[in-house]
């Protein structure tokens, strides 16, 4: 099959998951662009179409967007960005490889965890903390949770699952966890972008090849909305989930 067409497929099938889930986009592109690219090429490659599904989908949510929520994790985001930039310039490519394959592996078992605890939740919520200490606690939460995830989003721009598994536990309404991601994963997208121009990691010739590729992850996104707002996601995320379970244990043991 002729490249051009494999990175149409790769670009289209990641962000139809994205338009859909409101993540794995990057975990899904980064891993197929690294059959056909160094890992280093693939996430910088990849950089535009991240900031453009993003903005889309933050379009779309506009709505329901929470300063409030989202600025710890931004805070944070802001911390970790230039050391996964400095690990993605610096790092040998199979490490950071296998570091994708434990984030994919990380992500399918949060996933796992999280429905069975779905599943189990009580009918009544249990007696809260004081509101003054549960948003001290909260803040901090979201701005470690920020650091971890801006570090991942440096160093492979896939940083969702921390700020995935913070997103879930805080609400139920997909609207608001899919707003919480893409807020996140815009700023620190571009914020990481702007890094890897001035490191010299994403180059003008690269940008320029990367962007021809655009119409594909947007037709892709469009869809994934289409979807997401029709139907419920949760058989979607499960068919994901096999799905990215086979590619994280194919990226650690290749």
């Amino acid at each position: 099959m002729h490249q051009d067409v494999l990175f149409v497929l790769i670009f289209l099938l990641s962000s139809f998951v994205s338009g859909v889930s409101g993540f794995g986009f990057s975990m899904i592109a980064v891993a197929l662009l690294t059959l056909l690219l160094d890992v280093k090429m693939a996430v910088v490659f990849m950089s535009a179409h991240t900031l453009t599904i993003n903005t889309l989908q933050l379009i779309r949510l506009r709505i329901h967007i929470s300063l409030k929520e989202i600025i710890p994790l931004l805070a944070g985001s802001v911390a970790g960005v230039p050391g996964g930039v400095f690990l993605l310039k610096n790092m040998d490519p199979w490490w950071i490889k296998k570091m994708l394959g434990l984030v994919v592996i990380w992500f399918v078992l949060q996933q796992i965890i999280y429905f069975g605890k779905q599943n189990d939740r009580p009918d009544h919520p249990p007696e809260s903390e004081p509101i003054a200490q549960t948003n001290k606690k909260e803040t901090l939460a979201g701005f470690l949770v920020g650091t971890v995830s801006g570090i991942l989003m440096g160093g492979i721009l896939s940083g969702g699952p921390p700020v995935m598994i913070y997103s879930l536990k805080k609400f139920s309404d997909k609207y608001q966890i899919k707003t919480i991601l893409q807020s996140f994963f815009l700023f620190s997208g571009a914020y990481a972008m702007i890094l890897y121009i001035s490191s010299g990691l994403l180059t003008v010739p690269v940008l320029l090849s990367s962007i021809i590729y655009l119409p594909a992850s947007i037709a892709g996104t469009v869809l994934g909305i289409m979807v997401f707002e029709a139907i419920s996601s949760v058989a979607f995320h499960r068919i994901v989930i096999v799905f990215m379970a086979l590619l994280g244990l194919s990226l650690l043991l290749k």
